[in-house]
C-alpha cells in the first residue's frame, strides 16, 4: 500500500511503477532490513517464462552481490528527515512505517 500511496515521496514514481498497464507480472522477495526491521521487493515486468535451472541456480548461490555496495551504502541519506529516534532500539528513524507508542515513550520503526 505504501508503494501506491507515496507518501512523503516528491514524485510519485512507485505509484506510476506499479499501476503501470505494460506490465502483466510481479516477482516478489522479502526479508530483513537494517532500518525498517522489515522489507519487501518487486520486480515488474511485461512477461515471464519460467526456467527451473536459473531458479534453482540463482537460489543456491543467494542475492547478487555488487562490489562497492556496502561502502556506497555507509553515506546514504533518505527524503525523511528528523523524524528522531527509536524508543526501543534508539536507532535513527529513516522512513517507512512509523508509529507513536505513549506506552514505550515514543516512536517505533
Amino acid at each position: 500500500l505504501d508503494l501506491i500511496v507515496d507518501d512523503g515521496v516528491p514524485s510519485r514514481g512507485h505509484r506510476l511503477g506499479v499501476c503501470n498497464p505494460d506490465y502483466e507480472v510481479v516477482g516478489v522477495a522479502y526479508g530483513p532490513h537494517a532500518s525498517y526491521g522489515q522489507m519487501a521487493a518487486f520486480e515488474f515486468a511485461a512477461g515471464w517464462q519460467p526456467e527451473p535451472g536459473a531458479v534453482a541456480a540463482r537460489q543456491r548461490s543467494g542475492p547478487v552481490k555488487v562490489a562497492g555496495q556496502e561502502e556506497a551504502k555507509k553515506g546514504v541519506t533518505t527524503q525523511w528527515k528528523s523524524l528522531g529516534h527509536c524508543a526501543l532500539c534508539k536507532h535513527d528513524i529513516r522512513g517507512g512505517a512509523v508509529v507513536e507508542v505513549g506506552q514505550v515513550g515514543g516512536k517505533m520503526h
